[in-house]
C-alpha cells in the first residue's frame, strides 16, 4: 500500500510516511520543502514526519544489473569530483556538454508488469514507441502519442509531460549515487510523488532517471503536454538554483547548464 496524496495526508497520514520513503527520501523531501518556502510559512508542521520518525521502509527490491552499474559508475565519479554529462539516444544539449558522458542507453528493459494492479514500470532507457509496443502486447491502446526518443530523454526535456494520473512514479540516481523513488504503486497519486516532477523539464541537471512506472489502466482526463522541438531554458538565478543544490550541491550533473545559467 501507499500513503494517498489526497485528503487527511498533510496531518492525519503524515506519521505513515517513514513506511512508504527512506530516511534520505525523507531527508529530500524535507531539504525540497526547506527550499521552496525557507521560512515555514506555507502548511507548517504538515506533510513531512516529525524529526524524530525512522524509516521503517521495506527494503527495495533488488536493482537491474544495468542501473547497478551505472549507480556504481556514478558513485565513482562522485569520489573523484568527475562531472557526468547524461545522454539517452542523443542530446538537444549541442554546445553544452561538459564532463564525461553517462548513457542511460542500456536502461531499456521492462522491469515490472502487472495486470492486477494496473501497472508498468519500464527503464528510462526505453523508447517511447518501445513502451506503445508493450501497451499493444497488452492489449491495451496506449494513452499516447508513439515519438522518437527515450523515456528519460522526452521526460528530462519536458518534450513529454504525462499527465499524473498516467505516471505513477519516478525512480532516480541522484549526483552523489544514491538512489531515490518518487510516488508508490497506488489508484491515487500518492504523498510525495508530485516532488517527482521537478524533474521533468530538468535536462538532468537534477538526476538521472532510471525508470518510470505507468497506469495501464487510469483513464486521462487530458492529453500529455508534447512540444516537437522544447526550447532549452538554462538554470536561473531563481528556483531552479535552489532546488539544483538540493539535488546536486557540487554542480557535477551536466555542469554545462549551470555554467551557461551563472
Amino acid at each position: 500500500g501507499a500513503v494517498a496524496g489526497r485528503f487527511g495526508a498533510g496531518v492525519e497520514k503524515r506519521m505513515a510516511l517513514p513506511l512508504q520513503y527512506s530516511d534520505s527520501e525523507l531527508g529530500l523531501l524535507r531539504a525540497i520543502k526547506e527550499a521552496s518556502d525557507p521560512a515555514d510559512l506555507c502548511n507548517p508542521e504538515k506533510i513531512l514526519p516529525v524529526s524524530t520518525a525512522r524509516s521503517h521502509k521495506k527494503g527495495q527490491q533488488a536493482l537491474p544489473r544495468p542501473v547497478l552499474d551505472l549507480v556504481s559508475e556514478l558513485q565513482c565519479r562522485v569520489q573523484n569530483s568527475t562531472a557526468s554529462f547524461i545522454c539517452g539516444s542523443g542530446s538537444r544539449l549541442h554546445g553544452r556538454q561538459a564532463g564525461e558522458k553517462l548513457s542511460t542507453l542500456g536502461l531499456d528493459a521492462v522491469l515490472e508488469t502487472d495486470l492486477d494492479g494496473g501497472y508498468i514500470t519500464v527503464g528510462a532507457g526505453m523508447k517511447l514507441s518501445a513502451l506503445a509496443e508493450e501497451f499493444s502486447r497488452l492489449g491495451l491502446k496506449a494513452p499516447f502519442h508513439s515519438r522518437k526518443g527515450t523515456l528519460g530523454g522526452l521526460l528530462a526535456t519536458g518534450q513529454w509531460l504525462p499527465p499524473e494520473g498516467l505516471l505513477v512514479s519516478l525512480s532516480v540516481a541522484l549526483a552523489d549515487g544514491s538512489t531515490a523513488q518518487f510516488g508508490a504503486l497506488s489508484l491515487e497519486p500518492g504523498s510525495g510523488s508530485g516532488a517527482g516532477r521537478l524533474f521533468l523539464g530538468s535536462w538532468g541537471s537534477y538526476g538521472v532517471l532510471l525508470s518510470a512506472t505507468f497506469a495501464l489502466y487510469c483513464p486521462v482526463a487530458s492529453p500529455a503536454r508534447e512540444q516537437e522541438k522544447p526550447e532549452f531554458r538554462a538554470p536561473s538565478s531563481g528556483p531552479e538554483l535552489k532546488f539544483k543544490k538540493v539535488f546536486d550541491p557540487l554542480g557535477l550533473l551536466n555542469p554545462g547548464l549551470s555554467q551557461e545559467g551563472a
